[in-house]
């Protein structure tokens, strides 16, 4: 049995999940983790794959910085293989940024931080769907 401790780092983004898949490249893998059902994507290096001993059905954390992510409308039809929807929990804006919270699951929660402007154009209210995008080089695997 293998025990996963969480890390403490400078981003709020810590989900736990279950590694689903590896797709091994020459010089780098792609490992799928299921995080409550969403499939997250993360790109490293095989020497870092080597490192960590990654093999399917190990728990690991995938871990996202808040500025990596991109917030759009539920409806969006974009090509990113990293799309995480929920509904807004909580938003908190200064004048400058905007730290919006998704519930993507009954223990886990995502933060996006984008800019004001950026924000306010998307007219989202609390309570309402929301799109979290990524690119699968944003996600550090820890195991």
């Amino acid at each position: 049995k293998h025990e996963v401790i969480i890390m403490k780092l400078g981003t709020g983004n810590q989900l736990l999940g279950i590694i689903d898949k590896l797709d091994m490249g020459r010089s780098c893998a792609i490992v799928t983790i299921d995080i409550h059902g969403f499939k997250i994507k993360a790109a490293i290096s095989r020497k870092a794959f080597d490192k960590l001993h990654i093999k399917e059905g190990l728990p690991a954390i995938a871990i996202i910085s808040e500025f990596d992510i991109m917030l759009a409308s539920d409806e969006i039809n974009i090509g990113s293989v990293n799309k995480i929807s929920g509904p807004i929990t909580k938003i908190d804006k200064d004048d400058i940024n905007c730290n919006v919270y998704l519930k993507i699951s009954d223990e886990d929660e995502l933060c996006t931080s984008i800019s004001r402007a950026s924000f306010d154009n998307l007219h989202m209210n609390e309570g309402e769907n929301a799109l979290a995008v990524f690119d699968m080089y944003s996600v550090v695997v820890a195991c």
